[in-house]
């Protein structure tokens, strides 16, 4: 079994001195995980967010399989003096390395990646949205995406403001208010991503949105083996709320 194909590398894991374990995010295959050469010196290793071209050889798709690759492009010199970049990267593809199935195309995910390194590559101010999007995609893919449409109760789309934690469809004012402390609230940060919408936001509407899409990260995800995404999530929240950070 051999194939060629393009990819995001998503996560790196030691596996003796001289061979690495590769977890790549390819255009046409998907998840994929393989072993590759570790090389020593500093300008020849690979990082989180590195675009290669690679071949994967197995004699069998379920086998972990054998990485050659080539870098296209670099991308950590993108992210280096922004922490809070780093963290959503750091945090995004630890996620998705965790919970994505391996062999399954998912083009789409591979696109609002690239969309989002893209976004910091090129300066966008507003790089947080296509962040949030990313996430959002994510859930949406997996089969746990929200819906900020209208209403889930009445089909109203006016004066949406909370979202069920149990099924992540909008909830309208009227509806929700007798049942706030069981709802979550709805950023309108997350509202307008979602429905295309352009919209100038806060820190605190980006952390609010962070911490929405969090639970949901949560209660869909997390389990006793890949806890250090609650690590990452807490640090980025730590970092927006300190004073010194701009973003």
């Amino acid at each position: 079994m051999r194939w060629q194909d393009q990819g995001i590398v998503i996560a790196i894991r030691k596996y003796c001195d001289n061979q690495i374990i590769i977890s790549v995010l390819t255009q046409k295959h998907g998840l994929k995980k393989g072993l590759t050469k570790h090389y020593k010196k500093t300008t020849s290793r690979l990082q989180i967010g590195d675009y290669i071209n690679v071949t994967w050889s197995s004699r069998l798709i379920s086998n972990l399989g054998y990485f050659k690759y080539e870098l296209i492009k670099s991308t950590l010199h993108y992210y280096i003096t922004n922490n809070l970049q780093i963290l959503c990267l750091a945090f995004f593809t630890f996620i998705l390395d965790q919970v994505l199935p391996e062999n399954e195309e998912n083009y789409t995910i591979y696109h609002y990646l690239d969309i989002f390194i893209s976004s910091i590559q090129l300066k966008n101010i507003n790089w947080q949205i296509k962040y949030l999007k990313l996430e959002m995609i994510l859930l949406s893919e997996l089969g746990f995406g929200l819906d900020l449409s209208k209403c889930a109760i009445n089909n109203t789309q006016e004066h949406l403001t909370f979202i069920s934690p149990k099924t992540g469809k909008a909830i309208s004012e009227d509806i929700g208010l007798p049942y706030k402390k069981n709802l979550l609230p709805l950023p309108k940060l997350l509202y307008n991503i979602y429905n295309n919408n352009t919209y100038e936001f806060s820190n605190i509407e980006f952390k609010l949105s962070l911490n929405v899409l969090g639970y949901f990260f949560k209660k869909h995800f997390l389990t006793t083996k890949n806890t250090i995404f609650l690590k990452y999530r807490e640090e980025i929240i730590k970092l927006i709320d300190s004073e010194n950070q701009i973003i």
